[in-house]
């Protein structure tokens, strides 16, 4: 345990300096409280040799330098056995350099395969890409960060996070329409200030004060117009990757795992209430369509979409 201490002592100066020459070999051992708000450590029982995994959660803002310069010290300075990361197969992409596409591209992708387009999908993607193109970042660059530390010395990373098909599905299926039709009405008026605000200050290397990643922080923006949503993308997710984790934390002796601050106290609060397979299982399920007697909300609900992709092509031109 000593040695624990002796770790989050460096780690505390490293993350916050983004450099081990300001921290002395001998620094004096601290508790985990003084670590960095946005770094939580967690352990658990393991059957690597040490007897217990070693869990940093470190909390990323999406379109942070600052995030990405702090992933990669701390992966340097730890060089983890693990590292976790807040996606799934079908975003993976994120671990390579790419290009932000416009919302022609998506419209087109999606009208190609619209048969089996998921609205919500679409939406979130033209207003993700919007805020993305206009302040001319890649969201997500810490993942891509932390991807290639780890392969530098032989680390594996885990993709920990639940389907985005699965997630998107589950959170359209399970809205009803009054919600749908608040979140088109939330989702196209003109930009929050109070996001404009703050990813601003972000890109000018400023400290903000958030605790939220950027998928985090629009949703924050509809959740209380709609609840399902917040509860499907944001606390169904929190469940899944806290279990995800706990597997990989049982087999291994030291994990960073690098996920949005909006996932942080979710993750945490699963980790010491520990969760079910079967409640995992659960929320892989994806809810029956709309049962034919329902064909007034469904054509409720196409009218609906025609006019926000409209609103949509509007609001990015």
């Amino acid at each position: 345990m000593n040695r624990l201490l002796q770790t989050r002592a460096q780690l505390t100066c490293r993350v916050q300096t983004q450099s081990l020459k300001q921290c002395s070999s001998t620094s004096t051992a601290t508790t985990p409280s003084k670590l960095p708000d946005h770094v939580l450590p967690l352990t658990c029982p393991s059957s690597a040799k040490s007897g217990f995994c070693e869990v940093y959660l470190i909390g990323t803002v999406h379109i942070s330098q600052k995030s990405c310069a702090e992933v990669r010290a701390l992966i340097n300075f730890l060089r983890p056995e693990v590292v976790f990361l807040e996606l799934c197969k079908s975003r993976q992409a994120l671990l390579k350099d790419q290009k932000i596409p416009t919302a022609e591209e998506i419209v087109t992708a999606a009208w190609k395969k619209r048969s089996n387009v998921n609205i919500l999908g679409l939406l979130l993607s033209l207003i993700y890409a919007s805020i993305a193109n206009e302040h001319k970042v890649i969201p997500g660059s810490e993942f891509r960060v932390a991807y290639e530390e780890a392969i530098k010395y032989g680390g594996r990373a885990v993709l920990g996070d639940r389907s985005v098909q699965v997630t998107l599905a589950r959170a359209w299926r399970k809205m009803p329409l009054q919600e749908k039709m608040r979140l088109f009405t939330c989702l196209f008026r003109k930009k929050s200030s109070r996001l404009s605000e703050v990813m601003s200050k972000l890109l000018e290397g400023r400290d903000v004060d958030i605790d939220m990643d950027m998928v985090s922080l629009i949703v924050q923006e509809f959740g209380k117009m709609c609840p399902t949503l917040l509860e499907t993308i944001v606390h169904e997710r929190d469940v899944y990757m806290s279990y995800a984790l706990l597997q990989e934390a049982k087999k291994s002796s030291c994990i960073v795992a690098v996920v949005g601050m909006g996932h942080l106290r979710g993750i945490k609060k699963h980790w010491e209430q520990p969760i079910l397979a079967t409640q995992v299982k659960d929320l892989l399920k994806i809810p029956p369509p709309p049962k034919p007697a329902m064909s007034t909300i469904i054509l409720a609900s196409v009218g609906v979409f025609v006019a926000g992709v409209s609103m949509v092509w509007g609001y990015l031109h």
